[in-house]
């Protein structure tokens, strides 16, 4: 898992997943508006940024060109790439290097529920674990110029898929658990905190 800016100038940032964990394969999956193909667990994705589509479509040229097979989704001058062939990863790599990633961690705040009803129609939309009424759920916005992706990623070596509440690749991250678990929390982030 990482992230690059790269000294080519057209290449802005590259964000990197070695192989998608099955929280984060789950949470993308169930934003399914947002690409065009299922991510599956095991697979490696890249999200890049280009400085104009210009030069997006020549990086995407180049892809196909060496024989490139996965899934590759394009909005404006970002692409998502999505492949398990190890040949692809390879042709991916050549193209684009990752380096790591940096968070910073913008609210931490622990709430108890006392009513969850919101919770529950929040959560079922996009996969979240489902909550009731004395959970303690510890609320986190993460602000990154890389994909907060990463940062679910890199939780998911921590966390249980009914840990995670809520997720937005905006930077929103609901957990339950107790003040040990927030404790915990925040010292897996600490190596990635600016």
């Amino acid at each position: 898992m990482a992230t690059k800016s790269t000294n080519k100038k057209q290449l802005l940032m590259v964000n990197h997943i070695s192989s998608l964990s099955h929280l984060t394969a789950n949470f993308m999956s169930a934003r399914s508006q947002e690409r065009g193909y299922s991510p599956q667990v095991g697979s490696a994705w890249w999200m890049a940024r280009f400085s104009s589509t210009y030069e997006l479509n020549q990086f995407v040229f180049q892809l196909y060109s060496s024989g490139f097979q996965g899934d590759l989704e394009a909005k404006g001058c970002q692409v998502e790439i999505h492949t398990q062939q190890r040949d692809c990863i390879e042709q991916v790599r050549a193209l684009v290097t990752p380096e790591a990633l940096q968070v910073s961690i913008a609210v931490n705040d622990a709430v108890e529920v006392i009513n969850d009803a919101h919770a529950l129609l929040n959560n079922q939309a996009f996969n979240g674990a489902l909550v009731q009424a004395g959970d303690q759920l510890h609320w986190l916005q993460i602000e990154s110029a890389q994909s907060s992706w990463l940062v679910l990623q890199e939780l998911s070596e921590y966390l249980k898929a009914d840990q995670v509440v809520h997720f937005d690749p905006k930077g929103e991250i609901v957990l339950r658990g107790d003040s040990t678990m927030r404790g915990n929390l925040l010292n897996w982030l600490s190596p990635f905190c600016k």
